[in-house]
């Protein structure tokens, strides 16, 4: 899925086992609370990650967990 905006278009990512397969939890919670991929790369709107940022560590634990969890694709 597409979404344009004034930051470009975003596309969104496949978070689902098969498409998050190749991180790590510790690099899931970095990219969910930070915004940045290992490769440096930043994720664009409207991924909230302000939302995130401060989540508490069991529930950053918690959400990778039910990402972990979802049917592939």
């Amino acid at each position: 899925m597409k979404f344009p905006g004034p930051w470009g278009d975003s596309v969104a990512s496949n978070i689902t086992p098969t498409g998050i397969a190749h991180y790590s939890d510790a690099q899931l919670k970095t990219i969910i609370t930070t915004g940045v991929r290992p490769d440096g790369s930043r994720l664009k709107p409207p991924m909230g990650v302000p939302y995130y940022a401060h989540m508490s560590a069991a529930d950053q634990t918690a959400l990778v967990a039910y990402l972990r969890t979802l049917p592939r694709k």
